[in-house]
């Protein structure tokens, strides 16, 4: 290995690294890198490691040894790569004393591939941070990359080029996209405006999750893990409810509609059919682009019907109407249905299994209806993806529809290739909210 190649430099490095305090703070580093996966997975560390194979290992300790290397510790802020070059900078050649600062100020972030040129180099768009996208000199990964992947790494600019370093994380296409959202509403968490750190600070805190994220992403495309737990726009675990409320007798219909379509909180959606809405929203009725909607309500001649997709929301829904409606209702039938048992491929086909009497039609109902919750939340949201802005805000300039059709084409395909109800979901409506109905082939 020649003494002028960084990987020389890596080398000693990894040996200096033997000495304390450096070597406590390496495995406290492989530990926070390991740990959550195991405790999440309900796996053994050596229990991952025959699961996904001798190739994770590298990965993994690439990540955790590079994040060592960003890592300051007290009283006195010391850092390893600081420490080695203070102390062996001298036999170190201008080149790799470079690459070595590039590395121990470099941070972890999400990449969407494209633009590949075997061999040579890539394209690569920060899904956290947003910006533009930075070509990337890269050998190898460009071998095995194609345009759409995703991949957990450290970009670093060396003398004006752009590279990667050695702790390059793939995320496989099964489980990726909820991966992906889970370190996304982590770091947006993190990013609380009222928080000191600074941007690159928060970032780096966050290396050990989505190393965590992609050991998951392995075992869930492996079958050894579940995917990760379904969420609500309000972070509450997804859960079905049917909230089934009998008329008290001699309450009058129409008498139970004016209060219906009186209160602050419904909006009338159809006859008969009112949808639970932010309170503000409920006053422009009918005016229904953008609002949230928590949950829906149908009258009938003698039951009324509320169904909202959380538990939290169930008990509130619940104390609003006896609240509105008193004694004409009464105490409510209520039936709870969870998404995820309906995406199994491998639920129980002999009859046996409480779920196997579900229709397909109700399983595409219920996991159409998240969905759609999700993605009506998310045109408001401002992604990375698409430069920091909403989707509604990307779609109004022809640079920004441009993004905002290859991500709309990319969750179609990805709800293709998912399998289940998900697959039979209908995206139209989101194009025609963004105004790209022409555009959408």
């Amino acid at each position: 290995m020649s003494r002028s190649s960084p990987n020389y430099s890596i080398a000693a490095l990894m040996k200096y690294a033997r000495r304390e305090p450096w070597e406590a703070v390496l495995g406290a580093s492989m530990e926070a890198h390991l740990e959550p996966a195991s405790a999440e997975t309900g796996l053994s560390v050596e229990e991952i490691n025959e699961e996904l194979g001798e190739d994770w290992q590298g990965p993994v300790f690439g990540c955790a040894f590079e994040h060592a290397l960003t890592l300051e510790i007290e009283p006195d802020g010391r850092n390893l790569v600081d420490d080695y070059l203070k102390r062996r900078g001298w036999s170190e050649s201008r080149s790799n004393v470079v690459y070595l600062n590039a590395l121990r100020h470099s941070v972890l972030s999400l990449y969407l591939v494209s633009e590949v040129v075997p061999g040579r180099s890539m394209q690569l768009e920060d899904i956290l941070r947003g910006g533009d996208p930075v070509e990337v000199i890269e050998h190898s990964a460009t071998q095995l990359l194609v345009q759409g992947d995703v991949i957990a790494a450290r970009v670093m600019e060396v003398e004006g080029v752009h590279l990667l370093s050695g702790g390059m994380l793939p995320f496989r296409a099964i489980g990726r996209d909820d991966c992906v959202l889970e370190i996304l509403r982590e770091w947006h968490q993190r990013r609380d405006p009222g928080d000191a750190l600074p941007e690159d600070a928060q970032l780096r805190e966050l290396a050990p999750l989505i190393c965590t994220r992609w050991l998951v992403n392995g075992l869930v495309s492996s079958g050894r893990a579940e995917p990760p737990q379904l969420l609500n726009a309000d972070g509450e675990e997804m859960l079905f409810h049917h909230i089934d409320f009998p008329l008290a007798k001699g309450t009058r219909v129409a008498e139970v509609s004016r209060l219906l379509s009186a209160a602050g909180w419904l909006m009338l959606a159809d006859d008969g059919a009112w949808l639970w809405v932010p309170e503000d929203a409920a006053k422009a009725q009918g005016e229904t682009g953008g609002v949230r909607i928590l949950g829906d309500v149908t009258l009938s001649q003698r039951r009324l019907i509320a169904q909202v997709n959380s538990t939290d929301r169930a008990l509130e829904i619940i104390d609003r109407l006896h609240e509105l409606l008193g004694d004409r209702i009464g105490e409510p039938d209520v039936s709870v249905d969870a998404l995820e048992p309906w995406l199994d491929d491998d639920a129980s086909e002999d009859g046996t299994d409480d779920l196997s009497a579900i229709s397909v039609d109700e399983a595409e109902r219920v996991v159409h209806a998240a969905l759609t919750e999700h993605y009506r939340a998310t045109l408001d949201m401002r992604l990375p993806a698409l430069g920091g802005v909403t989707p509604r805000t990307a779609a109004t300039s022809e640079a920004g529809r441009v993004k905002v059709e290859a991500w709309l084409r990319s969750l179609e395909e990805g709800a293709t290739k998912s399998g289940g109800p998900i697959s039979t979901y209908d995206f139209t409506w989101l194009w025609e909210a963004l105004g790209l109905r022409g555009r959408h082939h």
